[in-house]
């Protein structure tokens, strides 16, 4: 066995959120309202997504993500997205940034995922991560989750995937208790992904 395939055969699937974790979307939040209240399927609810995903598609990726990605395409790392955002707008933004073969659209899980009930991680729900480990086909121990807030970590913790807090994308109380109490489990740039994934 080479060096390569024994590297390839112990690596883990990385499983990213993606709002906040691989994106900086802060400037997302003042567009929400454009479709938020709208019912879904109208005029207004279409021109809003239409705006919505004009702006996802320009919104930065942090420092150090790039190496990131670069990482994972040399180790042929299999990769998923988790998120509470929707995959049509993932993928949209992923397209814009030239990461669609890292991301394979089959492996974005997104809040419909289920059926037409919106789900998230609210709570540490782990319904959309037990999704994605259908999708991929794939045991909990054989990934690892990245996620800028505490409910993403509880979320995949709850069935068994080892996880890892984004302090980067973390906000409010989510950054308090990161650096308080789940430091040991806080990466604070996207460089540490790396050596996260070197480590399993």
């Amino acid at each position: 066995m080479n060096k390569e395939t024994k590297e390839l055969s112990n690596s883990k699937i990385a499983i990213f959120d993606f709002d906040g974790t691989l994106i900086d979307s802060r400037q997302l939040k003042q567009y929400e309202y454009l479709f938020k209240n709208s019912p879904r399927g109208s005029d207004e609810w279409k021109r809003g997504r239409k705006e919505y995903l004009n702006h996802i598609k320009g919104c930065p990726i942090w420092e150090g993500m790039d190496e990131v990605i670069n990482y994972i395409i040399q180790h042929r790392i299999r990769t998923a997205i988790v998120t509470a955002n929707t995959k049509d707008r993932v993928i949209a933004a992923i397209k814009a940034f030239g990461w669609q073969d890292i991301f394979d659209k089959n492996h974005i899980i997104g809040c419909y995922a289920l059926g037409m009930k919106r789900a998230s991680k609210d709570n540490g729900d782990s319904s959309l991560f037990i999704q994605a480990l259908e999708v991929l086909q794939t045991k909990p121990e054989n990934c690892i989750a990245f996620g800028n807030e505490v409910n993403d970590t509880i979320a995949a913790q709850r069935i068994g995937i080892p996880a890892y807090n984004c302090l980067w994308g973390a906000e409010g109380k989510d950054r308090e208790i990161m650096l308080d109490e789940l430091a040991d489990i806080t990466l604070e740039m996207p460089l540490d992904i790396i050596t996260a994934l070197e480590s399993c």
